[in-house]
């Protein structure tokens, strides 16, 4: 039974996030469906980490394993040829048997886009979080190696832990955070200590 590590793209405003769920259609869910088709048989995809409704991947890494003998390349065209425009395989190979996305991710990277001016670029709306208060890269700060956006017009603030965003109290480091402002935007990634296995 070959198993394969696939590398994943999708623009995820129209799904309800990486896990299956009854409310939508799931970026797991969606190849799920089309590993059926391709094997016959149910097939569990796993990734290596699960995103929020509306958030986009780049290169995330999923695992699965089918009974059909069946070539990296002719994976990527069955399940391309089975999914919606918007979910793509980029790329398929042969992995060992035990081969899980999540338990075997050395490293995650994450990215965090705030388009910072009084408009919105509408060809950005479904790629950036929109903030037309004052923000720069001051507003970024590092408390104990953990990221903090400070958003002073509403008196809170967003950190980055363990690869989400969240509201309130420090609980986890996260290993370093890049932030920049370009033009209008400020562009923010998690990004994880070589070596170090990814949460």
């Amino acid at each position: 039974m070959p198993s394969f590590k696939l590398t994943l793209a999708y623009e995820g405003t129209d799904f309800v996030g990486w896990q299956r769920q009854a409310n939508g259609p799931s970026i797991q869910g969606l190849l799920e469906e089309a590993c059926l088709e391709l094997d016959g048989r149910a097939v569990t995809v796993n990734g290596a980490g699960r995103t929020d409704a509306g958030v986009h991947a780049l290169g995330q890494v999923a695992s699965c394993s089918l009974e059909r003998p069946v070539s990296p390349d002719v994976v990527v065209r069955a399940l391309n040829a089975r999914l919606p425009p918007g979910v793509r395989v980029l790329s398929a190979v042969e992995a060992r048997p035990e081969f899980h996305a999540r338990f075997d991710a050395r490293a995650k990277t994450y990215r965090y886009r705030i388009w910072n001016a009084a408009v919105l670029d509408p060809f950005e709306r479904r790629y950036a979080w929109h903030l037309s208060g004052p923000l720069d890269e001051g507003d970024v700060v590092d408390v104990d190696g953990e990221a903090h956006i400070v958003c002073p017009w509403h008196q809170s603030e967003f950190r980055v832990a363990d690869g989400c965003v969240v509201h309130g109290p420090a609980t986890a480091p996260v290993p370093r955070f890049e932030a920049r402002v370009v033009g209008d935007e400020l562009q923010a990634r998690v990004v994880p200590i070589p070596g170090v296995p990814a949460s």
